[in-house]
This record gives structure tokens, sequence and C-alpha cells, in this order.
């Protein structure tokens, strides 16, 4: 059915056709393509950045449609280029009715406005963010499944579409060269001592510190310091030190921190901003050395927005899986990146709680590695998958130190075992409520 090859390269993949034009595609990326036929086959002709190409799906689509595709996975020997399918681009705003699923504003056409934005590489907004926070229903299993699961894919596409890293923009922060002034204040400070934990002391209490203070549960923290002073206003007594009220929590959180500091870059009044600035600009020579200060401060309050519009899609991640997901936040030179979400299950017949912990890391030697940890009436259940063979037998060698850790804790081990990275296991375990909505390109 298919009329091309398809090659890996550095920067993700290439459709190569007979012609010997290329259609560049990458991991992760948001693409948009016209359905321009439905073939009697069974198959789809699609258009692609100006290409048309033959493919299989199992998804129902229409002739004429716009649609948003996701690329999946790197082809290799006897496998398929995959497109996950996101949504069809509704009717543009204006031309549909007041109840039409594309009205501006809806759910479905933010959906369409940010699935845009990746196609243009823009990514989201904050502003759009907000919206689909506002038009969220307040019980997120009234949402549709098809919808959620949309959402989802678009905020994780996101998440890489600016090609670093969240904690690594944050290692950039907290090392850079900053304005004088700016440097050695208090906020960035309590950032570059409290943030990131090295990866020798992740265990216990830092981890979990660092976890609660990366940003994600800021408001959950303040409507808990607020309670806690209406209960403290009412005569209930002070709020136990080291309750979620304490403001000192609130002080060494990401968010609140960088929000502050974007505060005193932005602020155009008021002595702290007023010295920031003169000392920022003091001792530079001519109007051009006041221009590359004044750059520079404006390139540090837009990365401090790009980190704010990274912890508010990881808040909506949350939201939408009823779970708290967020980037690791550890120091260790082998990570490149990494993201962990934890999820309260329901109780089974017999009334035992269930939760579980994924943690998805992306290595600089070892490559991609998936980790599934369930616990179940008190047992705990471990699975890796890793994206390297080489890899995967490492891991398996080394189970049974694992386990010796789990007994030295004093943690029952039900069972641990590394899943073949064909597997698809633990996706379907995550993904419950997903439906398979997959675009399969032969290689």
């Amino acid at each position: 059915m298919i009329n091309f090859k398809i090659t890996p390269n550095l920067d993700g993949l290439t459709i190569v056709k007979p012609s010997g034009e290329a259609i560049p595609l990458k991991i992760g990326e948001i693409i948009k393509a016209e359905v321009m036929d439905l073939l009697p086959s069974g198959g789809v002709a699609l258009k692609i950045k100006g290409d048309t190409i033959v493919a299989r799906t199992e998804v129902p689509l229409q002739k004429d449609a716009t649609v948003f595709f996701k690329v999946v996975n790197t082809p290799s020997a006897g496998q398929d280029l995959r497109l996950q399918f996101l949504g069809v681009e509704e009717q543009l705003p204006g031309t549909a009715s007041d109840n039409a699923p594309g009205k501006a504003g809806t759910l479905p056409s933010l959906l369409q406005e940010l699935a845009s934005g990746l196609v243009k590489g823009g990514g989201e907004t904050a502003s759009t963010l907000d919206s689909i926070f506002k038009a969220l229903p307040s019980d997120m299993n009234s949402l549709p499944g098809d919808i959620k699961l949309q959402l989802q894919n678009l905020l994780q596409a996101s998440l890489k579409a600016t090609g670093q890293s969240l904690k690594g923009r944050i290692e950039d922060l907290i090392t850079r060269q900053l304005p004088p002034g700016l440097e050695d204040h208090p906020v960035l400070q309590d950032l570059k001592n409290e943030l990131l934990v090295h990866i020798d002391k992740m265990l216990g209490a830092p981890l979990q510190d660092s976890l609660e203070n990366s940003g994600v549960v800021l408001e959950a923290k303040l409507k808990s310091a607020f309670e806690q002073e209406a209960l403290q206003k009412e005569g209930a007594g002070p709020a136990a030190k080291g309750q979620a009220g304490d403001t000192t929590d609130i002080r060494r959180d990401l968010k609140a921190g960088l929000l502050q500091l974007k505060e005193l870059l932005t602020e155009t009044s008021g002595p702290a901003a007023k010295d920031i600035q003169a000392k920022s600009l003091a001792g530079t020579a001519g109007e051009a050395g006041t221009l590359t200060q004044e750059s520079a401060v404006k390139n540090l309050a837009s990365q401090i927005d790009g980190l704010l519009k990274d912890i508010g899609t990881f808040q909506l991640l949350s939201k939408t899986s009823d779970s708290f997901c967020t980037f690791l936040p550890v120091r260790w030179k082998e990570l490149k990146d990494g993201e962990i979400e934890f999820k309260k299950g329901n109780k089974d017949p017999e009334g035992n709680n269930s939760c579980s912990c994924r943690i998805q890391l992306d290595l600089e030697e070892f490559g991609s590695l998936s980790i599934m940890v369930l616990m179940h009436n008190k047992q705990f259940y471990v699975s890796f998958k890793a994206g390297r063979p080489d890899f995967q037998l490492v891991l398996t060698s080394r189970l049974d130190e694992l386990k010796d850790a789990f007994r030295e804790q004093g943690l029952p081990l039900g069972s641990v075992n590394v899943l073949n990275r064909n597997s698809t296991a633990m996706e379907q375990f995550e993904k419950t409520d997903a439906v398979n909505k997959i675009v399969n390109i032969k290689a």
C-alpha cells in the first residue's frame, strides 16, 4: 500500500519518496493532515506538509476533514511509523452555531487552538492553559474519554516542544550569570539550595520535599494556609508545624519563587525593582551596554514565563488524570529528562487501597526507561521497560539487588520484572480508559 520508505536521522524521521523529496517528522511532533481520499482497500490518503502519503488506519476518518496526529515512534526493521490520532479540526469560529463544538471558548475549540500552536511550533500559551482549566468540568469523570486522551497527549507534546527539559531549563536559570542585584537575591538562593535534590540523597524526605515544592501543588498549599489562618482567627489554636499550611513550604515552592522573580523583573515601581534595575544597568558603557543589560533582563523574564507555563501544563495534566504529575527534580548528570506521576486507585471489593507511581526517564547513556510501581494490599509490584535491548539485559541482571534493597527497607515486594520493549502491558495499565486510535504507516 505504501510507495515510500522511512529512514531515521538525528533530528527525527524523514519520509523519503521515490522522487527523492523528503518529509521530515520528529518523535512527539504534532502534525496537521488533510484527508484527501478514502481508498477501497481500507487505506487513506493524507496530505502532510504539502505531500500526499498513503496509510492504513483503524480510525474512522472522513474525506476532506482536517485532522491532527502525534508522531509516536521511530520505525525500525519490521515496524511501522505510528501516528496517534488526536482529533478533527472543528469549524472555524464564526461559522459554527452557538451550540456547536467548534465555537470559540469551548473545550474542543481550545484543543484545536492548542494543537494548531504545536503544529506551528509555538506550543501552548499561558492564556490557553487558563482557558482550558476554566472549560474543564468539575467532575473529570464526566469528560468523554477520547477528549481527555486528546488533551493529555497534546499537553505531553507541548512539554517536549522546546527541545529542552523543564529540569534542564531550571538548572540553566540557577547557574546562569544573572543581572547584578538579582543573583544574590534570597528568592533565587532558596531555589538554588532547596529545589533540586542530588541523586545520592534522593531517597526519603529530600525527594518528597522537592516533589512537593515543584510548583504543581502551590495553589493547594495556599488554600491550606488560608484555612489554617482562618482556624487560628476563630480560636482553634495554631497550625501544627509541618502541615501544608506552613508558610515555609510556600516560600520554598518553585512556582512561588518564579512568580516573585517575575514580579521583581517586571514591576515598574517600588524600591526593590528600582534597586535591581539600577544595579543591572550600573557600570555599562554607553547605550549599547545599557541595551545589553536590558535585553538580559527581558530574556530572563521570558525564561521564567516559559517555566511557569510548563508548571501550568503539569498542573493541567494532574487534573485531567486525577493524579499528581510533575518533572523529576533530581540533580543527576545521567538524567536528561524525567517525569513522575502518583495516582491513588479505588478500593477493591475487599476494601484494600491501591496506588501507583509511574516514572519516565530519558538517560544520557542508556536511553528511555519506564518504571511502574504499584502498591496493593501493602505489597509492591515493580515493572521496568527499557527502550534499548542491552539496557534491558542490564536491568534483568540486577533484579536481585533491587529485591535486597526492598528487604533492607522492610518493604514487602510482591513481584519485579523487566518487560520486553515491545510489550504494551504498561501502556494499557497507565491508560485504562484510553481508546485505540493509531494510524500505522508501513515502512
